[in-house]
């Protein structure tokens, strides 16, 4: 199972959430809510399953099981509004870096909202899972969430009365083009010249003549004779700035 599955998640409420993973070619999967409901599938060819589990109305505690030829089960999950909040650095400013934050965070007590919060990344190849894990709000998950998004879940949580679950994906200094998938911004004539410019410099990129740049510059450093530790300049097409590397490594996989 991807990690978006997990103990102290929220599933939205009241539509057939989408829940998926990987088996055996051909095993059987049966996922059932503690709520009431299951429903089964049969692999494919690559393993690959998904299916859409009704919710009910906000609540919990539940679990969810996932039976094939082994067994998961995730507990504490609760059953509410689930939101994405992805963006740059204005998504992800912690909330203890903020104007009263640190004042904030240690009162901070709230079970029914969740927080996932990704790791940065970018792939040119869309990837199956990030980096993170379900925590429960409370003054150390509140203080490493963004204060947007922290505020965001609290407003609600406390308006609406309902347990609230926060997908925080924030990744400094990107352009919106990084965020959405690569071919579905091919139409627009600037961004396809971006990606034609950005394809042709990366069409001369030399793996060995990098890395030897890489292995000169670091003696340097070293020696005290340059300033930053200095990393492998790799192509264009593989940067965060490129259409879509953002989506393929922390949209695509939630």
């Amino acid at each position: 199972m991807p990690k978006i599955f997990g103990d102290n998640m929220i599933l939205q409420q009241e539509i057939g959430a989408p829940i998926w993973g990987w088996a055996d070619p051909g095993e059987k999967v049966l996922v059932s809510g503690s709520w009431g409901n299951q429903k089964s599938v049969v692999t494919g060819n690559d393993g690959s399953w998904k299916i859409f589990l009704n919710t009910p109305s906000h609540g919990g505690p539940y679990s969810l099981t996932v039976k094939g030829n082994n067994r998961i089960q995730f507990s504490n999950v609760l059953i509410g509004e689930v939101w994405l909040c992805a963006g740059q650095s204005n998504m992800g400013w912690r909330l203890t870096s903020t104007i009263g934050g640190q004042e904030e965070s240690k009162s901070a007590d709230y079970p029914e909202i969740r927080i996932f919060r990704s790791e940065r990344a970018h792939n040119h190849e869309p990837q199956m899972d990030v980096n993170a894990e379900w925590k429960v709000c409370n003054p150390e998950s509140a203080g490493t969430c963004s204060a947007v998004t922290y505020y965001f879940a609290k407003k609600l949580h406390e308006e609406l009365g309902i347990p609230v679950g926060v997908v925080l994906q924030p990744y400094a200094g990107t352009p919106i083009e990084g965020w959405m998938p690569g071919d579905i911004q091919l139409s627009d004539s600037r961004t396809r010249q971006i990606v034609e410019e950005m394809d042709s410099e990366s069409n001369s990129y030399d793996l060995a003549k990098a890395r030897k740049q890489l292995e000169r510059a670091t003696k340097l450093w070293k020696s005290g004779k340059r300033r930053g530790e200095p990393k492998l300049r790799t192509p264009s097409n593989w940067g965060h700035q490129y259409p879509g590397n953002i989506f393929n490594d922390m949209i695509h996989p939630v």
